[in-house]
């Protein structure tokens, strides 16, 4: 973790046995891990100004189809952290700096929290949308299933009340046709 190493570099400089020189090494080590602080909340989108909120459309279903934050996520950035001006080149600066870290780890525990519940927030609302089309698909099949079943079932109704009329057809033609020939 970046704040833990910038921690670990403020607490050597601010040890009395370390050197003005090894102190200047430190810093410029501490600058650069700034500077990656920086890129790495730009690149996660999470340098905004404090009080972002944001909302995801997760249905389209009538009803709760949103999930928004209900709390800002701040911005985890060397200004959101509250490190700009960080300069552990001297013994003074350094303990200030491990003050000014400890309370940058803890705004960024906060915020890994708040991403974290949101992360679980949508992690829930996909797996209920893919259960839901899942069961809207097999609903559809079923139903489908059962129109097949019923129409197969009224076909063959019919068919065997068009064989009978047929057949009762064909014996009353058969028994006109006897009585002529019996009056013969």
């Amino acid at each position: 973790n970046l704040l833990d190493r910038l921690a670990t570099l403020s607490t050597q400089s601010a040890s009395g046995l370390t050197t003005t020189a090894q102190r200047t090494i430190l810093d410029q080590e501490a600058q650069d891990l700034l500077a990656e602080i920086d890129r790495e909340a730009e690149i996660a989108g999470l340098d905004a100004d404090a009080g972002v909120n944001f909302s995801v459309f997760v249905s389209n279903d009538s009803g709760n189809e949103t999930i928004s934050s209900s709390s800002a996520i701040n911005d985890v950035d060397v200004n959101g952290l509250a490190l700009t001006g960080l300069d552990i080149s001297s013994q003074a600066g350094a303990q200030t700096a491990i003050t000014n870290i400890t309370a940058a780890i803890a705004t960024l525990g906060s915020v890994q929290g708040q991403v974290g519940q949101l992360q679980n927030r949508l992690q829930f609302a996909m797996t209920l949308a893919q259960s839901q089309m899942t069961n809207k698909k097999a609903a559809e099949s079923r139903i489908r299933d059962a129109n097949v079943a019923e129409e197969s079932a009224n076909m063959t109704r019919f068919n065997i009340l068009s064989q009978t009329g047929i057949a009762a057809l064909a014996q009353a033609n058969q028994a006109s046709a006897a009585v002529p020939s019996l009056l013969r």
